[in-house]
């Protein structure tokens, strides 16, 4: 008997700032490079809101985030009051490698996981990225392949000056929707481009 399981996999997204940062961060290095991040979920997605460069030794294959580095990053998050909870994305590099999960890696996410969840992401030299979710409450699974949505950054600025524009140049009627003549528009019955597809559909 073959059972089937659907899952809802949550989005993860990163704000462009962010997202730019980190990939500097991969392609500074020459070898391989690691970090931390925080996560927050809004909107009904897993944001990573900032990525951290920590002190580490590195190698073509392998990067090792200093114990010592990483317990004093950790004492002065507590210390400023921050929630060591958002501490959940874990991020490193392959250089001139594929992206891809090493036995080190698993074991790396394996240690970060008891008992809790984390986003991990690597990348390489050449911008490609792989992403993953893994949990081990209430039970061990993982999603994988997971894209990742970059959030543009709109400059405040620009926001300010739209408004501005907008509240100028355009003038709103509050009306019952679709009471009168506001009923929304019908597609158009001869659009030319849903012609064609139809047209397409019926020859093959």
């Amino acid at each position: 008997m073959t059972t089937r399981l659907r899952a809802s996999c949550p989005k993860v997204a990163v704000p462009e700032k962010v997202w730019k940062r980190l990939l500097a961060y991969i392609e500074a290095c020459p070898m391989e490079v690691g970090g931390l991040g925080t996560i927050e979920w809004r909107d009904g997605k897993l944001v990573v809101t900032d990525v951290f460069l920590l002190e580490q030794e590195v190698t073509n294959v392998k990067t090792l985030l200093d114990p010592a580095a990483v317990h004093r990053f950790l004492n002065a998050w507590v210390r400023d009051g921050k929630d060591p909870a958002l501490l959940k994305f874990w991020w490193h590099s392959h250089a001139d490698m594929s992206v891809f999960w090493s036995e080190m890696d698993m074991a790396t996410i394996r240690q970060f996981t008891q008992e809790d969840w984390l986003v991990s992401l690597v990348g390489n030299h050449k911008r490609e990225t792989r992403t993953r979710i893994t949990s081990s409450l209430p039970f061990p699974f993982a999603f994988d392949f997971i894209p990742v949505e970059v959030i543009p950054d709109v400059d405040e600025a620009v926001v300010k000056a739209a408004r501005e524009e907008v509240e100028l140049k355009v003038r709103t009627k509050r009306r019952f929707p679709w009471f009168g003549k506001d009923k929304p528009s019908p597609p158009a019955a001869d659009d030319p481009l849903i012609d064609l597809l139809d047209d397409d559909k019926e020859t093959r």
